[in-house]
């Protein structure tokens, strides 16, 4: 499918207040470069199957990254019906959003490699801070006492979070899992972080999550818990 992208454009150039944006994931700012390459006079139509293609990601985990990036109105997002059905989605680029390098600015040759060896120090500082963050806000909401220090644990925090999820999003599924599972006997052993962070267990409770936010509802509510959850998929965490 990529193979069949037209693409005008040599290359991209970020703004610097994209670039340095703390609200946005890393792979929010590569959506942005890549929606923005595709968006011309009609907008951005590429569906959540060339994203996950081109991205390597699941459908799902694409829609939640141009949820978020309507959200904080990077994009705008329409939507065109036949009847109830979608027959296409349209994505713009609103005036946050990045530039292509041929309407770029004319610095954008200059100083992009300046202090490359900082850069990655930032990152990779900013990362383990992010880590530390979400290991004291799990400790903090389940009152469970876990080491910040081990590997197993920031080890799986840090591999969401280079996915792009944002610190927000795994404090958002740590609190909407304890508030459901807190009280049952059964389930609250399940409220680890090796549970909560499985790959194939976040992507589910985020979906929840995004499901809360879009209705303006707390995390910390409780809901009735599905009995039929599949607990494999919670015993065999790595």
């Amino acid at each position: 499918m990529n193979k069949e992208v037209n693409r005008n454009f040599k290359g991209v150039w970020i703004p610097k207040d994209v670039w340095l944006d703390v609200k946005l994931s890393w792979i929010e700012k590569l959506f942005l470069v890549e929606i923005n390459s595709l968006d011309g006079d009609d907008g951005c139509y590429a569906s959540n199957g060339y994203f996950s293609e081109f991205f390597k990601l699941s459908k799902g985990r694409c829609t939640q990254i141009i949820q978020s990036l309507n959200r904080k109105e990077y994009v705008s997002v329409e939507h065109e019906r036949e009847g109830k059905a979608i027959t296409k989605r349209v994505v713009r680029i609103l005036n946050k959003g990045v530039r292509i390098l041929n309407r770029g600015s004319k610095d954008s040759k200059q100083g992009y490699l300046e202090n490359d060896e900082g850069n990655n120090t930032l990152t990779n500082n900013t990362l383990t801070s992010n880590t530390s963050i979400v290991i004291a806000y799990f400790k903090e909401v389940t009152g469970r006492n876990i080491s910040s220090k081990g590997k197993t644990t920031p080890k799986i925090v840090k591999a969401r979070l280079n996915e792009g999820h944002t610190v927000q999003d795994l404090k958002d599924v740590i609190a909407l899992k304890n508030a459901e599972w807190k009280d049952n006997e059964e389930f609250r052993k399940y409220i680890r972080p090796s549970t909560l962070f499985k790959p194939s267990n976040f992507e589910k409770y985020m979906i929840e999550v995004l499901e809360r936010r879009s209705k303006g509802e707390s995390m910390e509510a409780t809901t009735k818990l599905n009995n039929e959850s599949k607990k494999d998929d919670w015993e065999n965490d790595y």
